[in-house]
């Protein structure tokens, strides 16, 4: 799966998976990226999200991040965050107020 928001790779092993998101995770995108987060983890035990070049993000994609990380713990899968955040991005999500929960952590 590849496209300009989105790149998936998966591991040699193929148990593990990186999705890069890029650009914005908005309302605009919400059912492409809803798409993308059940594809990939469909296909992984554990599913890396890259979020560096993501430049805006609105409720409805911290709530799709969100909810893939409640499927993966369901699904007994995990759901890292890697790189570097975007400040935007991290005040974004502390102004929603999902940094309440144990399902985000900055790496």
């Amino acid at each position: 799966m590849s496209n300009p928001n989105f790149e998936f790779q998966l591991s040699e092993s193929g148990k593990s998976g990186l999705l890069t998101c890029r650009r914005e995770l908005n309302v605009q995108y919400a059912a492409e990226l809803k798409s993308t987060l059940v594809d990939a983890l469909s296909q992984v035990e554990q599913l890396v999200l890259n979020l560096e070049q993501v430049t805006e993000i609105d409720l409805s994609g911290i709530q799709l991040l969100y909810s893939v990380f409640q499927t993966a713990q369901e699904e007994n899968k995990q759901v890292k965050l890697t790189g570097n955040c975007p400040v935007g991005v991290k005040h974004a999500i502390e102004d929603s107020g999902y940094t309440n929960y144990s399902w985000l952590n900055f790496g």
